[in-house]
């Protein structure tokens, strides 16, 4: 079970350069690093759909994985309290045409 969240365009891009460098001391934006504290309070880690991506399109998009859907709506109404969050939503199951 994935939660999926799209970020404002310069909060994914600044995430996504984040968790890349995690060894490296970096300026933050407030938002993105209250974003990241949520993550660690709850035991979840963000990871990018698109790892390495540098199309402003892509790079706002992120996963978390869960293992049990009474989690994921917590995780989703706490995301959405987010100024930076434009949308976070449960990936519905996967399905044959």
């Amino acid at each position: 079970m994935h939660v999926i969240i799209q970020l404002r365009e310069d909060a994914g891009a600044e995430l996504q350069s984040q968790l890349g460098n995690k060894n490296t001391v970096q300026q933050v934006n407030p938002e993105v690093q209250n974003l990241l504290n949520l993550a660690t309070e709850i035991g979840v880690e963000l990871e990018p759909v698109h790892p390495n991506a540098s199309d402003p399109l892509l790079t706002p998009f992120f996963i978390i994985s869960v293992t049990h859907q009474e989690l994921a709506e917590r995780i989703i109404l706490s995301l959405k309290q987010f100024m930076i969050v434009e949308a976070a939503y449960l990936k519905p199951d996967e399905q044959l045409p």
